[in-house]
C-alpha cells in the first residue's frame, strides 16, 4: 500500500535536513546508508509521533516559515521548542549562536593541531606572522623553518615550494595594501599595540620570554579572526547552520532549565 502524500511544509523541512549534515538515524556499522526515501519515511514517524523530540533534533536547521507548522499543537513541549526557535532566529540571537558555533568548531580544530600551528597560520597570514614572529627570525631559523615544512617526497617539495611562492606573493600584497592605507589617512591615529615592522637591515633581538608572549598574541590574533569571520577560504556556512556545534554543555543546561520549568504545581 503506497504511503499517503506528505503535506507541501512537512516535505520542504524534511528536504532541508537531509540536505544537511544532520544524522537522520543511527546506523551500526556495516549497515547500508539510508536512502532519501527511508529518510523520509523516518522523519514522518518522529515528527508525527514526537513533534517536541522532533524540534530539539532538528529545529535549529529550519526556517522561520517552517516553524509555522507547529502553531497547530497544544502541548507545551512543542510552545516550548517554538519559543527557544523563534528567539534563534532573531537577528540577534542568531549573531551570538553564529559565534558559539564558531567557538565549538575552533576548539575543535585547536585539538586536531592543523589549522592553527604556525605553519598553516603562516601560510594564511604571512604579513601578520611577520609582525609578530618573522621579523625576529635569524637566517638560520627561517631556513631551519622552511626545511621542517617541506616534505622528503618529490610531490611534497613540490608543493611546499608552491607554498613558499604563494605565501611570498600574498606578503607582497599585504604590503602594498597597507602601505596605499597609510599614504591615504591624512592623519596618524592611534594604533593598537603590536609587534614593530619588520626591521630590513638587521634581525630584531628579543629574549625567549618575549618570542612565547609574541607567538602567544599571534595565535589569539588568528584565532579572532576566525572568529569574526575574515579567514577568506574558510566554508563558514558548514559551522553557521551546523547544531552539532551547538554546546553540549549548554544543550545539557538548557534541557534540564526545561525540565524544571515543565513541572508544573499541582
Amino acid at each position: 500500500m503506497a504511503s499517503p502524500p506528505i503535506e507541501p511544509l512537512p516535505a520542504q523541512m524534511f528536504a532541508r535536513i537531509i540536505a544537511s549534515d544532520a544524522i537522520i538515524k543511527s546506523q551500526q556499522r556495516g549497515e547500508p546508508d539510508l536512502t532519501d526515501s527511508e529518510k523520509f519515511e523516518y522523519l514522518q514517524g518522529m515528527l508525527n509521533q514526537s513533534p517536541a523530540k522532533f524540534l530539539m533534533k532538528y529545529g535549529g536547521l529550519l526556517l522561520e516559515q517552517h516553524l509555522l507548522y507547529f502553531k497547530k499543537y497544544q502541548d507545551y513541549e512543542v510552545t516550548f521548542r517554538l519559543r527557544e526557535l523563534q528567539k534563534n532566529l532573531s537577528d540577534s540571537a542568531r549573531k551570538v549562536v553564529r559565534r558559539n558555533r564558531r567557538f565549538e568548531c575552533l576548539k575543535k580544530l585547536m585539538d586536531e593541531g592543523v589549522h592553527f600551528c604556525e605553519k598553516e597560520m603562516r601560510q594564511r597570514e604571512p604579513l601578520l606572522y611577520e609582525h609578530y614572529i618573522g621579523q625576529y627570525l635569524t637566517a638560520e631559523e627561517r631556513e631551519t623553518l622552511d626545511r621542517q615544512c617541506s616534505d622528503i617526497m618529490l610531490s611534497g617539495k613540490m608543493l611546499h615550494q608552491e607554498d613558499v611562492k604563494q605565501r611570498e606573493e600574498l606578503l607582497l600584497q599585504q604590503r602594498e595594501a597597507e602601505e596605499m592605507v597609510e599614504e591615504d589617512e591624512s592623519s596618524e591615529d592611534e594604533e593598537p599595540e603590536q609587534a614593530p615592522q619588520p626591521n630590513n637591515d638587521s634581525t630584531a633581538k628579543i629574549n625567549e620570554k618575549e618570542k612565547r608572549m609574541l607567538h602567544r598574541e599571534f595565535l589569539r590574533a588568528m584565532q579572532l579572526k576566525f572568529l569574526n569571520g575574515e579567514e577568506r577560504e574558510f566554508d563558514y556556512s558548514r559551522v553557521d547552520s551546523n547544531v552539532e556545534y551547538d554546546s553540549i554543555e549548554q544543550r545539557r543546561i538548557d534541557e534540564e532549565e526545561q525540565y524544571f520549568d515543565s513541572e508544573e504545581p499541582t
